[in-house]
């Protein structure tokens, strides 16, 4: 069974190496639609890494990507997930991403909190790191609601950390 982390509105259902496969030919689970406008472009890029770990050897754990499925009607409306494991210091790695239809909503807040709650409860892991575009304010007010802060910036991109 795949891990999950659960909350009020949706659920994050990890991804196992053969779903990313169908996901990748286009098969959505028939249990669990597409909303329209899933899969976005950054979910065939992180699902696109995770199936070449996978085929390379390596093991599938918690630290994956994880489809949010609305919980009142079982759509996939986005993704979440890890760029991997902890690193030695404690260290992870998140991003995440919302079909258009299901924007403005609140989910990736909801999504966001319960994913960075959960790996904070696991004894590897110290901090969560982010990243997103100048431009994407939303995603940036996101990850300020979840308790990340602003840590650093560059000519692209804007860096979030937790704690």
């Amino acid at each position: 069974m795949p891990h999950e982390i659960t909350s009020a509105r949706i659920r994050l259902r990890q991804l196992a190496p053969d779903e990313a496969r169908a996901l990748l030919e286009g098969r959505p689970d028939p249990a669990r639609p597409w909303a329209r406008g899933y899969p976005t472009e950054g979910t065939f890029t992180a699902v696109e890494a995770f199936v070449r770990a996978a085929s390379a050897g390596a093991e599938p754990s918690p630290y994956g990507v994880y489809q949010l499925v609305r919980r009142d009607d079982e759509a996939v409306i986005g993704d979440i997930g890890f760029f991997g494991p902890p690193s030695p210091t404690g260290v992870v790695t998140v991003g995440y991403g919302l079909a258009a239809s299901a924007r403005g909503k609140g989910y990736a807040t909801e999504a966001l909190r319960a994913l960075t709650a959960w790996a904070l409860a696991q004894p590897g892991v110290r901090r969560i790191e982010a990243d997103t575009t100048h431009a994407n304010v939303p995603s940036q007010r996101v990850m300020e609601r979840v308790g990340m802060r602003l840590v650093g910036q560059d000519d692209q991109l804007r860096y979030y950390a937790l704690p």
